[in-house]
């Protein structure tokens, strides 16, 4: 048989290399000229060093994970335009913003479980709130699955503050490790440039959903997404599962700006967040992966208001959204002109037409 190589060579082929989003400051300080760099050199010595530290932790979290240490990596993936197929007129019409927070289960022989959390623009936005409830929601079953109250999570994610990297989060994790058996969290962030997978796979073309992606609903999902392995676990969440985080974290929290040695804590500059089940009014962190130890930021210390605060554990959770949110009027327009032309399936034309405009 003639190996890869020489055949590679032969023919003038090989197989597609997946490309990957560059990291911003490595790029910066390789364009900079020869007197810049010197000024930056100190700087982006620490960057390789803490991205090279990062990964060494999470390839030691994976080869550690085990029934009760569970190592998890999540991401939300680009916005997929819905309808998504071959027919021209889609091009030209504003499609509806389709989000999928996919959170991957790693173990050591990469067999984990994957749950991808699923809703449209018209069911909720793509911040805190609907992150933090695709965790709860994760959190909770994780919980329920291994019944043991020494369980610990590990979460790996991107540097995204908007979005996984806030109060709202470290409020959802508190009331977790409160009310699920869970004795402890620990979410741990890539360097800034580095993310869990998604750079990867969005640009595969088994990817098929990008594609043949016409009405959110499992079926349509959940169709040739993955070769081997277990199958993806699609959960759709609608405008009624969102829980209003910040209520929940202006109700039970107060500060979030120093610690217990009275230095400025800013979430920016966090590596790793842990909460524990022991430690209900605090939460932990390390601003670097040399760091040994954690510092502590205590949730009441400084705090103003005479009005009680809630604890975490019972804590009852309102609903962010009462109804489903209202498309944009042009983009409502654009749909039904596709429906109108039967460019959508007709089987689909109710999914669209249940929308509700500005």
């Amino acid at each position: 048989m003639r190996k890869p190589g020489k055949f590679n060579h032969k023919f003038n082929i090989a197989f597609f290399v997946p490309k990957k989003d560059h990291c911003q400051a490595c790029v910066t300080f390789e364009n900079s000229s020869e007197e810049e760099k010197k000024k930056l050199e100190d700087k982006h010595n620490s960057h390789i060093e803490e991205k090279q530290l990062s990964r060494e932790e999470k390839k030691t979290d994976k080869e550690r994970s085990s029934s009760l240490y569970q190592v998890a990596c999540f991401d939300l993936q680009a916005t997929l335009p819905t309808p998504n197929g071959q027919v021209s007129s889609f091009y030209y019409r504003s499609k509806l913003s389709t989000y999928n927070f996919t959170v991957a289960d790693l173990t050591q022989k990469g067999q984990g479980s994957v749950n991808c959390y699923l809703w449209h623009e018209g069911q909720g936005k793509r911040g805190a709130i609907e992150i933090g409830t695709s965790l709860l929601h994760y959190l909770k079953e994780k919980a329920a699955v291994c019944n043991n109250d020494n369980l610990e999570i590990v979460f790996y994610s991107d540097n995204c503050t908007g979005q996984q990297k806030n109060k709202f989060i470290i409020a959802a994790y508190l009331y977790a490790v409160a009310n699920y058996k869970i004795k402890a969290i620990n979410h741990k962030y890539l360097i800034t440039g580095q993310r869990p997978f998604f750079n990867r796979k969005e640009r595969q073309k088994g990817f098929k959903i990008r594609s043949h992606l016409y009405a959110i609903s499992v079926c349509s999902y959940n169709t040739n997404l993955k070769k081997t392995g277990k199958p993806y676990n699609v959960i759709e969440l609608s405008h009624e599962d969102f829980f209003d985080l910040k209520h929940l974290t202006e109700q039970t929290t107060v500060n979030f700006q120093k610690n217990t040695d009275g230095e400025t804590f800013k979430m920016a500059d966090a590596s790793v967040i842990r909460v524990e089940k022991s430690h209900l009014d605090s939460f932990f962190y390390k601003t670097s992966f040399k760091c040994p130890d954690f510092k502590e930021v205590k949730l009441i210390s400084g705090r103003r208001s005479r009005t009680p605060l809630s604890t975490f554990s019972g804590f009852e959770m309102k609903k962010v959204y009462s109804n489903p949110l209202p498309v944009a009027k042009k983009k409502y327009e654009d749909l039904m002109y596709l429906v109108k032309t039967n460019a959508i399936k007709k089987c689909h034309s109710y999914f669209y037409t249940s929308l509700s405009s500005e």
